[in-house]
């Protein structure tokens, strides 16, 4: 019977602990809070500095952080270029900010998803964009609506269907 109490009384301190333990920001992205798009400097494909709130002149808007060499960013693009044949419009509400790239490395990359405009691309080289966005892997896609980011996927390639059903469903709106 000492025992059974005693693993009660454990049992309570473990759920209490929890309870009252921190919790990251934006453990599920969906319920959290739309933020302000930091602020933050970036390098066009010509070598001219771009600022956050200029990358796009959409309402809504798709921000992919990618790095150079980076399989699972492949995959996204992958994901973005099936979605762009079906949806065109698509192509034109994503940015691309290669982190910790030059703008000739940039370059290079954008060379091999041509089916995003050049002027959707931008040079991360002193990773502002990753310290300001937070940014802790790649590949990661914000959704950007009225200069507010309103969710963040880290690590899409984990899942491309999911990844595939949010542009569907962020394109539409």
């Amino acid at each position: 019977m000492k025992a059974v109490a005693h693993r009660h009384a454990l049992l309570v301190v473990i759920l209490v602990a929890l309870a009252s333990a921190p919790r990251p920001a934006a453990v599920y992205a969906w319920q959290a809070q739309p933020a302000e798009l930091p602020a933050f400097a970036v390098k066009t494909l010509d070598g001219t500095e771009a600022q956050s709130d200029r990358l796009s002149s959409r309402r809504q808007w798709l921000l992919i952080y990618v790095q150079p060499n980076c399989k699972p960013c492949e995959e996204v693009f992958n994901v973005f270029r099936r979605e762009g044949e079906e949806q065109p419009d698509l192509t034109q509400k994503v940015v691309v900010v290669v982190g910790g790239a030059t703008v000739e490395e940039a370059s290079m990359l954008a060379e091999h998803v041509p089916w995003l405009p050049r002027s959707s691309w931008y040079a991360d080289p002193s990773r502002q964009a990753a310290a300001a966005l937070s940014v802790k892997g790649a590949p990661t896609v914000y959704g950007v609506r009225q200069g507010k980011v309103e969710w963040e996927l880290k690590g899409a390639k984990a899942n491309p269907r999911m990844l595939k059903s949010i542009l569907e469903t962020w394109s539409e709106s």
